[in-house]
């Protein structure tokens, strides 16, 4: 849905938006100058006080009550008024929002935070300023925000929570979007909005509730309310947030004619073919010599390339990234690089920065270079009707070879050569183009190239306890995932959570001797290392031992349990895991033939292929297990089908075998 208000002044207004924000989180551009707010505590109803029960969602320990937004924006600067009060029910509520954080963006300056605690038995208990915790975080892997973190004081169920934030930054709010999904059911939201004076404002929206829009009768705000809406569900495999709950977007515009779809988008086309033009096609003498000495003696062209990516990968520097060095006030001191001959003498620049070096180093070798930007699939769907750069946040290097556009990511953190951020797959791209408006639909790679390999050598005992090494190996879009979790924690806070993570496959279990291998080095497939013992692995029964032989998913719970599903089934990317594992028994031991895990399906879009082999002269099981996924997406419609596979394969994985223990002969003697 698309509303425009008008410059103000203008005599017509149509319906503003059929929508309420719901914002848990929203990403501004920075703030920094100060305001005055009113920050008195609401009036609280004694229906509220004397509520006991959620009333949007039975099984919520917890619901927000009145969620309201105000956003000011007099071109100069923009100013976020957001006022919660939530209602705690249980004690699972309690622990859902007693360590609560606030995140704003890395430029934005938050003036007040307040937050109170009113009680059953009716005492108010106040957050002291200096409970609240300020700190520079990650969210999403690779977006910078400044986290505030306190803990509410005194909760117990029954309390109504109150929480106000109060925030200002230099600009205007032009490309805002404002995510309106809630961990929380919500019982009444509200959304205000007071335009700038000059230009056009476009309110682009989805999945918004039919609630109009008025103007207030005291002020400039137009004003939206919508009631009882439902939390975001929480469920595996789910579509993108900003694809089932409502959000909107902010977009300014000069001139009418600009709001129409194709010139709307010409422009982006031109912007990134001017970019192109002046900053990847011209390239700086510097530039190319660099680019020569890096591909001196490779050929092929893929090959060149590699070592060009690989170089940006890891000689360059990515100063928005975790684990720089770098903080937000460092980067806010920077000079911005102007060119890639500065980020190539710097050794350091932005994801847009080490982008356009690679570009230019391509370039300068002859290739067919040209610039795009993704959209993320992952986030939101594409919907080219939606004018918002939103639609499109990444960039990448596009280079044209035998009519396939190829795209490229250096720096893009973790992606490795000759793939897209796995975002960015399958979806639609924002070519450079001097003419019109160019678009193209980016591919997947298949899912061989993002392999879990996983392989154990492990040695059970007349005990049932199961012990030996496992080697783990990461290819593609899995390294990508694993660098994203592991990369910048510490050696402790690494191995704490490997555990943790491997405690979840195999309950019990009990690691030694944790190794990362190459996990630093961009250039190499990461490794995972390390010992493993669980005891009481195997049941023991009557002289008979029976054990799973699919160790890997030991304790792994079905991935569809769910009897009905109205929503799509989304993977992030398309991979594949494979096990090779070889199971020693004692030799005193026999083993009992039937039962072994066998083969559901071997599909283009999914396969689950397994085979057993016993060795008696060895006294020993070897099971190999080959596991994927090749598409990106399940249709709601097929769930049935898909869940018996699923269930299927869950069956086969949690296969018991037996192994006898024979009598010792000396004892009839």
């Amino acid at each position: 849905m698309t509303t425009y208000l008008p410059p103000r002044g203008a005599s017509v207004f149509a319906h503003l938006l059929k929508f309420l924000l719901l914002a848990c989180v929203i990403a501004f551009p920075g703030m920094c100058q100060a305001a005055l707010f009113v920050s008195s505590w609401r009036p609280i109803s004694e229906e509220d006080k004397n509520m006991t029960a959620p009333q949007v969602d039975p099984d919520a320990g917890a619901e927000i009550l009145l969620r309201e937004l105000k956003i000011e924006d007099n071109w100069t600067w923009t100013k976020k008024d957001l006022y919660v009060r939530i209602k705690v029910f249980d004690e699972r509520g309690v622990e859902l929002i007693k360590n609560f954080h606030i995140d704003c963006h890395k430029d934005e300056k938050v003036n007040s935070i307040k937050a109170q605690v009113l009680r059953p038995d009716g005492t108010v208990v106040a957050l002291e300023k200096g409970d609240i915790f300020e700190r520079e975080v990650f969210d999403e892997g690779d977006k910078r925000v400044r986290r505030y973190s306190y803990a509410y004081p005194g909760l117990v169920p029954g309390s109504i929570v109150e929480y106000q934030l109060h925030a200002v930054r230099e600009g205007f709010a032009n490309e805002t979007l404002v995510n309106m999904g809630a961990r929380l059911p919500i019982h009444k939201s509200v959304f205000m909005f007071k335009p700038p004076v000059k230009d056009i404002c476009v309110l682009y929206s989805e999945h918004m509730l039919p609630e109009g829009m008025e103007k207030s009768n005291w002020s400039d705000y137009w004003t939206a309310e919508v009631n009882d809406v439902p939390a975001f569900p929480d469920r595996g495999l789910m579509p993108p947030v900003l694809d089932l709950m409502p959000w909107v977007a902010i977009h300014y515009e000069w001139h009418w004619d600009n709001l129409k779809r194709d010139n709307y988008w010409s422009y982006y086309s031109r912007y990134l073919a001017k970019q192109a033009r002046y900053k990847v096609k011209v390239s700086s003498g510097v530039v190319k010599s660099k680019a020569i000495e890096l591909t001196r003696g490779v050929d092929g062209s893929a090959e060149k390339l590699r070592c060009l990516y690989n170089f940006c990968t890891t000689q360059i520097s990515n100063i928005e990234e975790p684990g720089s060095g770098y903080s937000m006030i460092d980067i806010d001191k920077m000079d911005k690089n102007d060119s890639a001959s500065e980020t190539l003498s710097t050794g350091r620049g932005t994801e847009n920065d080490i982008n356009i070096l690679f570009g230019a180093m391509a370039s300068a070798l002859g290739f067919d270079v040209n610039i795009a930007w993704c959209n993320n699939r992952n986030r939101m769907a594409w919907n080219i009707n939606y004018q918002t750069g939103f639609m499109v946040p990444q960039t990448a290097i596009v280079i044209k070879e035998n009519d396939k556009l190829n795209y490229y990511q250096p720096g893009r953190r973790f992606v490795p050569f000759g793939m897209m951020n796995y975002g960015n797959e399958e979806t639609v791209a924002v070519i450079g183009n001097e003419e019109k408006a160019e678009y193209a639909l980016t591919s997947s790679v298949d899912s061989s190239k993002s392999m879990l390999i996983r392989k154990a050598d492990l040695v059970l005992d007349e005990e049932g306890n199961i012990s030996g090494e496992v080697r783990m190996r990461y290819t593609g879009h899995k390294s990508h995932s694993l660098r994203s979790v592991y990369m910048d924690l510490s050696d402790d806070d690494r191995e704490s959570r490997v555990i943790d993570a491997f405690r979840e496959q195999v309950g019990g279990a009990e690691l030694t001797d944790i190794q990362f291998l190459n996990l630093e080095d961009m250039t190499k497939d990461p490794e995972l290392r390390f010992k493993v013992k669980v005891s009481g692995y195997a049941d023991l029964v009557d002289e008979r031992i029976f054990f799973e032989p699919v160790f890997f998913e030991k304790s792994v719970v079905p991935k569809l349990s769910e009897p009905t599903r109205e929503y799509d089934m989304c993977f992030p990317y398309k991979w594949e895991s494979r096990d090779v594992l070889r199971i020693r028994y004692p030799e005193n031991c026999t083993f009992q033939p039937g039962g072994e895990p066998q083969s559901v399906i071997d599909d283009e879009a999914l396969g689950y292929v397994v085979k057993v082999i016993h060795s008696e002269k060895d006294h020993s099981i070897t099971l190999a297990r080959n596991f994927k996924v090749n598409v990106l997406k399940f249709p709601a419609s097929i769930y049935d089908q898909i869940k018996t596979i699923f269930d299927a394969i869950a069956l086969e994985d949690h296969r018991i075998l037996s192994l006898t223990i024979d009598e010792d002969e000396s004892e009839g003697e």
